[in-house]
């Protein structure tokens, strides 16, 4: 084979592969992954739903301390309709009154319990939408087509994380704004 054959075919082999993308650089990932959890924390959903938890348990504390005052004067009543030596009777409606504030105790407890759930999740999905829009729209521009949480992936290259990214555009206000326009 000639030389100048040879340098053509080598010549039109790396123009082919120029136009076919085959070049240094790594491809772009078509997955990102994102530690949610710390987004989290860093923008406050997490401290936000303790200061809830709190406020909520404080209520039910009041709640509970309401019924407990109502029936112990009725049990109070009960002993002093009584001179102090209930009979059988009085004693009768004395555990009854007792049976009453342990069934309402519970059921505050329990109402209290689901009332918190309730919150903290209405705290994390409201969390969640907006920053579901801002995480799809930075994958987007990395050219990714799917979105990993952190805690399903057991590995990664840190270049695909998009955690740190997402933090910067929800702490700054900016993607927030248009993710609520793009919404409504």
């Amino acid at each position: 084979m000639k030389p100048e054959t040879l340098t053509a075919k080598l010549l039109l082999v790396l123009i082919v592969a120029q136009f076919a993308g085959c070049n240094n650089k790594p491809p772009k990932p078509q997955a990102v992954v994102i530690n949610i959890g710390a987004i989290a924390e860093v923008v406050g959903v997490e401290a936000q739903v303790k200061k809830r938890m709190q406020a909520t348990d404080q209520q039910i504390a009041e709640e509970i301390k309401a019924v407990s005052d109502k029936l112990r004067k009725a049990v109070d009543g009960e002993n002093e309709s009584s001179g102090g030596s209930p009979f059988e009777e009085g004693e009768k409606r004395i555990l009854a009154l007792q049976s009453q504030l342990k069934e309402q105790v519970t059921r505050i407890r329990k109402e209290g319990n689901t009332r918190r759930m309730k919150e903290a999740s209405e705290i994390r999905r409201s969390f969640l939408d907006g920053l579901l829009p801002i995480a799809q729209k930075i994958a987007l521009e990395r050219g990714a087509s799917i979105i990993l949480k952190g805690r399903v992936v057991s590995w990664s290259d840190e270049s695909v994380d998009i955690t740190n990214a997402v933090i910067g555009r929800m702490t700054d206000g900016k993607d927030i704004q248009s993710a609520v326009r793009e919404r409504n």
